[in-house]
């Protein structure tokens, strides 16, 4: 499939993929920052369905799915960021910069991307090999970021160690 184009952006390897996602790694072309770009689109979210077979192109008639609500869980994602950047907890989460929609070459709106922070690392399911030690502040660091996500009026409904990244720090 092709990358995204994004203006002002080098868009570079797919580094994880959601329900209705795909993240790619990229670049800010002015000042050379690493980012990341959750791109959902109608096509990403069919090519997920294809994937888990839930979707056979060309057997099947198109399945109905009610794209909006891909699209609304990605703006509400950039809403809750941005607020937590607000809180105490901001180091613990990535900072987001736009919510931008993706056109087409008529210039529909098809889908929408999310510019923020590159986190590197890996999820905390990827290594089970953590002491106990790192394991509790991982988990307390969780709390405090679940603590101040409920202080602003939301309650995380997916919350698994692969949602998790540990950072070198």
């Amino acid at each position: 499939m092709l990358k995204p184009k994004i203006r002002g952006y080098e868009i570079h390897q797919i580094i994880g993929r959601g329900a209705g996602s795909k993240i790619y790694r990229a670049t800010k072309k002015k000042t050379g920052q690493q980012m990341a770009v959750k791109h959902v689109t109608k096509s990403v979210i069919l090519d997920r369905m294809v994937d888990f077979g839930e979707y056979v192109p060309h057997r099947d008639k198109p399945p109905r799915v009610d794209y909006k609500s891909f699209y609304n869980q990605l703006k509400l994602e950039f809403e809750v960021c941005s607020r937590l950047s607000k809180t105490p907890v901001a180091k613990f989460v990535p900072g987001v910069y736009d919510f931008r929609p993706v056109v087409n070459w008529c210039l529909l709106v098809i889908g929408h991307d999310l510019i923020m922070d590159y986190v590197p690392g890996e999820n905390l399911r990827a290594n089970r090999d953590y002491s106990i030690v790192d394991l509790i502040n991982y988990y307390h660091q969780a709390a405090k970021i679940l603590y101040a996500l409920h202080g602003i009026g939301y309650l995380h409904a997916d919350l698994k160690p692969q949602h998790m990244i540990i950072t070198p720090e």
